[in-house]
């Protein structure tokens, strides 16, 4: 295929084709494999070879990943790195609070209403990364897709959802000022079932003692 033909099939200048195949060789991409004419013995048109996908890369795995999570959320809980308020552990099996007492009879203050738990994560986002709307987002539908069904069937628990939410947030936040996270949403994702697995575990070792 000759450069010139890639150029009108894609309307694209000549240089920024060849600047374009250079990149893609470079990156194992593709592959560049000459020929020779048989009659005029020259160089005729180069045929390009898709390379077969092999992710041999030094990115960190799934599994590599999970793990250095756990790792992380183990340490900050028994390290107590953070001051992070969540409801007690028998709550999240036990509650006793009846409807009636959430009811106010009265006008409600709506200037002393607590901060939503999207506002505390798009503050926080904000404070640490800076005003990106969309990566918040796209966390924040991360975490309506994690506790969305669970708090629809047990809405007494969304205290304990967003304490871990958040908690989980400011966890995966500090740790890309320490290394490279190439999925901000899979790691909060992470860190959020190994938080709720630690909630879990400490609540039932409690039970038992």
């Amino acid at each position: 295929m000759k450069v010139s033909t890639i150029c009108v099939a894609s309307d694209k200048s000549e240089a920024a084709i060849r600047r374009t195949l250079r990149k893609l060789v470079k990156l194992l991409i593709i592959k560049k494999i000459p020929t020779i004419r048989r009659v005029s013995k020259g160089y005729g048109a180069n045929i390009i070879f898709i390379l077969p996908f092999n992710d041999q890369s030094s990115l960190t795995v799934r599994g590599e990943q999970e793990n250095l999570v756990t790792q992380r959320v183990s340490a900050i809980i028994s390290g107590k790195e953070t001051d992070i308020s969540l409801i007690s552990k028998k709550e999240l099996l036990h509650n006793t609070y009846s409807t009636e007492n959430v009811c106010s009879l009265g006008p409600v203050d709506n200037s002393s209403k607590k901060p939503t738990f999207y506002q505390h994560l798009k503050s926080t986002v904000f404070a640490m990364l800076g005003a990106d709307q969309q990566l918040v987002s796209s966390l924040y539908g991360v975490y309506r897709s994690l506790t969305y069904r669970i708090i629809q069937l047990l809405p007494q628990e969304q205290m304990f959802y967003e304490g871990v939410g958040y908690q989980a947030l400011t966890i995966a936040l500090h740790d890309t000022k320490k290394k490279k996270v190439y999925n901000l949403a899979d790691y909060f994702v992470g860190v959020f079932e190994e938080l709720c697995k630690q909630k879990l575990f400490e609540f039932f070792q409690e039970q038992e003692d």
